[in-house]
């Protein structure tokens, strides 16, 4: 990654940390999900994104109501995190989401279960034909989350090796890498537990 690259990183990321508590925090408040099975999202189904969880979960409008999507095979770090350099990763990536979805449509395609224990859809979302997951992927603002297998975690690892060389987003900070790399090896662990 080039030098001026690091100092926009970097100025991105003194920006982000200037953010008053309350505005980073609101981004995160959790919301009553709806019981299961009130409101259903079709695969292929089109809604619009009212608010931003974190950077890999979004609570979308469902005819009158509302549900929580998960983005499938992401992780994006929680901008509360107790690390400050972690917490305005979690920030950039929250809001980059936000700036991209927030008021706006996306597709959605639902992965096998179509919801998490905790009722949210797992799904990709698609805006404009292009695949939001594999962007957040791409950009190294997320990680990289396969705990549990999904149908494009070939793609996504290849998407999530590439920003890792190139040193984008998360990649250039030893701190995250070092967490990114504890996070795979419980991941890991977990996944072969989960497969005997």
């Amino acid at each position: 990654m080039s030098l001026v690259a690091l100092r926009r990183l970097d100025r991105l990321l003194l920006a982000v940390s200037a953010l008053p508590l309350g505005f980073a925090l609101g981004c995160c408040e959790q919301q009553a999900l709806p019981a299961p099975g009130t409101l259903e999202i079709a695969d292929g189904g089109r809604v619009t994104v009212i608010d931003i969880v974190k950077g890999d979960e979004l609570v979308v409008e469902v005819g009158r109501g509302q549900a929580r999507v998960r983005l499938v095979g992401l992780h994006a770090f929680d901008p509360r995190s107790p690390d400050p350099a972690l917490g305005a990763l979690g920030e950039v990536a929250s809001q980059a989401v936000r700036a991209r979805l927030v008021g706006k449509p996306i597709v959605v395609h639902l992965e096998h279960p179509p919801r998490d224990t905790y009722g949210r859809y797992l799904a990709y979302a698609e805006q404009d034909g292009t695949d939001v997951n594999r962007a957040l992927l791409d950009l190294g603002l997320a990680m990289l989350y396969d705990e549990y297998p999904f149908g494009r975690e070939a793609l996504y690892r290849q998407v999530e090796q590439a920003a890792r060389a190139r040193q984008l987003g998360l990649w250039v900070k030893p701190n995250a890498v070092a967490v990114a790399d504890g996070l795979k090896r419980q991941w890991a662990e977990a996944r072969t537990r989960h497969t005997k």
